[in-house]
């Protein structure tokens, strides 16, 4: 895409957010998105303008209607009433196209009429798993490796290849043989596609901690697993040098207490702390600078996030980075739970969730919906049709993988970092940390939050909302989310079947 059909795409989409919340067409294209008069208005009139509320639907909305489809070939497997050995056998005989796990108390007309539906979906090659979930969750187009470490989000409403379960040796004879395929199937390559149905099947078993464990061993990490309801919490041993990066300007109160609350909590690590002075005046600022133990790094000139954070992170030598903003104060036990994670090899950027300091959740990941946006907890609301998704307990609280973390908090292998060039320096301001991790992404090292490490963060105190158009054009034209690319974990709203 053009920078110029992005900013076209851009004044468009927030046209299409101000009638949404109710203000006039003509307003609109009056005082076009992005100018200076409508920034001065913006600024005059925004105590006076009241957002429309947020919609939340039913689940029995829109029902999507399936007369005249005909029930697909599918063994269906009750695993209570199989053994392992018997439901394997099954699947090796059978001449059916698909398999399906169903609780005891599942009715088959139910079973095939989800079924049906999955099986519009399906690609010719037929070599994609089809999940609508389970039946508390919104559902997300796909599902990724590490959200299935911490527990089966692909559930019960799901289409196996059967073919695809035969190659891959079969159901394990273990305490959670459908959490261990699912990972399995992952570990494979296959693609999990999901479709966004309500239904009425049975959840998945709870995972247990032993599917985790190893699933983690075949790639030579012994992990400490815990259950938590209905999650799986782990945690992956080591203790890897660490670069701290903190850019910063004056404002010494939030640095010197950032900075205090690393000092508190090193544990075990060996831990660098790099300031990034980027012209503070403030003397007492200076003064502090002159004489501080830390390494101190002076980038002069006007305000370039990106450019400011490379230059720190070039300064340092160690296995990880940690980019903190100086507004932030970090939590007992951040570093054992952050940095190793982001030591595994298909794991780029490691985010935490961040609270304000009257202990309200400000980002808990991010999710491009359309355009990628903070979440808060709980739930994701699309900034295009106005709609909100709750989210389930598993899907809130799992070590999970997400489009991106917020650069307030980036944890990242330093290997990583130089093997992509750092921070894109044409994104002067915003935009730099969410395509940091998308480019990441693009060649196989994943962004994870890992969601019960908590960070208090100030936000935006020390540089206010200055948020520069053209760095949101310039990330558009690399990535066209409004347009043609989508986020693979956000929930979606489901349908229902109706017959």
């Amino acid at each position: 895409m053009t920078l110029a059909e992005a900013r076209r795409e851009w004044q468009k989409f927030q046209a299409d957010i101000h009638i949404l919340h109710g203000r006039p067409s003509w307003l609109v294209r009056l005082l076009p998105v992005g100018t200076r008069r409508h920034r001065w208005v913006r600024l005059l009139v925004a105590p006076l303008l009241h957002d429309s509320p947020r919609q939340r639907f039913s689940p029995h909305e829109s029902p999507l209607a399936i007369s005249g489809l005909r029930a697909p070939a599918v063994e269906i497997l009750r695993l209570d009433s199989l053994s392992i050995d018997e439901a394997n056998v099954r699947m090796r005989e059978s001449t059916t196209t698909w398999v399906m796990f169903a609780g005891p108390s599942d009715a088959e007309a139910d079973l095939l009429q989800l079924a049906a539906v999955l099986e519009e979906y399906s690609p010719s090659s037929r070599e994609v798993v089809l999940f609508a979930g389970d039946g508390s969750e919104g559902s997300p187009f796909s599902v990724g490796v590490h959200t299935l470490l911490s527990y089966n989000a692909v559930g019960r409403g799901a289409l196996f290849p059967r073919e695809l379960i035969v190659r891959s040796g079969g159901l394990a004879s273990c305490v959670d043989p459908e959490h261990d395929l699912v990972i399995r199937l992952s570990e494979m390559g296959v693609s999990f596609h999901g479709v966004p149905l309500q239904h009425s099947l049975e959840n998945a078993p709870s995972p247990h901690p032993s599917t985790t464990q190893r699933a983690l061993r075949r790639r030579g990490i012994t992990a400490e697993v815990l259950f938590d309801g209905d999650v799986l919490q782990w945690t992956v041993p080591g203790t890897p040098t660490v670069d701290v990066v903190i850019p910063t300007r004056d404002r010494l109160d939030l640095l010197t207490a950032c900075i205090s609350s690393i000092e508190q909590r090193c544990g075990n690590f060996a831990v660098t702390i790099t300031i990034v002075d980027n012209d503070s005046h403030d003397v007492a600022t200076r003064d502090y600078l002159a004489n501080t133990p830390h390494r101190v790094v002076h980038h002069p000139g006007p305000f370039n996030y990106a450019q400011i954070v490379n230059h720190g992170v070039s300064e340092g030598r160690h296995d990880v980075v940690i980019v903190l903003n100086n507004d932030t104060i970090v939590s007992d036990g951040w570093l054992e739970a952050l940095v190793p994670l982001a030591t595994l090899p298909d794991v780029g950027v490691v985010g935490a969730t961040l609270v304000s300091p009257e202990g309200s959740v400000q980002h808990a990941g991010m999710a491009a919906v359309p355009y990628p946006v903070e979440l808060p907890y709980g739930s994701v609301h699309n900034l295009r049709t106005n709609e909100e998704v709750q989210l389930s307990r598993q899907q809130a609280t799992a070590i999970r993988n997400v489009v991106a973390v917020t650069g307030a908090c980036h944890v990242i292998e330093r290997s990583k970092w130089e093997k992509v060039g750092g921070m894109d320096e044409s994104l002067a301001v915003i935009g730099n940390d969410v395509d940091l991790c998308l480019r990441l992404a693009e060649i196989g090292h994943y962004t994870v939050l890992q969601p019960h490490v908590t960070i208090t963060h100030v936000g935006k105190a020390s540089r206010g909302a200055n948020e520069p158009m053209e760095d949101h054009v310039r990330f558009l034209a690399r990535w066209p989310f409004l347009t043609e690319l989508r986020d693979p974990f956000v929930p979606r709203r489901r349908r229902a079947v109706a017959s």
